[in-house]
């Protein structure tokens, strides 16, 4: 895990999953008839809901905290990007 606990490594991949849905909605704003994409769509909503009800299950709900707010200031920028990071 490289150092990371396995709060960490769980978080990570709720961020990764949350990332590529994201970013496939982006896209599928402007070719919304791709089946491809469609199909990836659907897959990676099923593997962020997976990783999210997982972590849920063994640390708690997710707060605004994990979300890129720390004291009160806006920081998703700073620090490596999920895709970037390794477990």
């Amino acid at each position: 895990m490289n150092g990371k606990t396995e709060r960490e490594c769980m978080m990570l991949r709720v961020q990764q999953t949350c990332f590529a849905v994201d970013e496939t909605r982006l896209y599928l704003d402007t070719h919304p008839c791709d089946p491809k994409a469609l199909a990836e769509m659907q897959r990676y909503q099923a593997q962020a809901a997976q990783a999210i009800a997982a972590y849920t299950e063994k640390f708690g709900p997710i707060t605004s905290g994990s979300c890129g707010v720390v004291s009160g200031t806006w920081a998703w920028g700073e620090g490596p990007w999920p895709w970037e990071r390794r477990c």
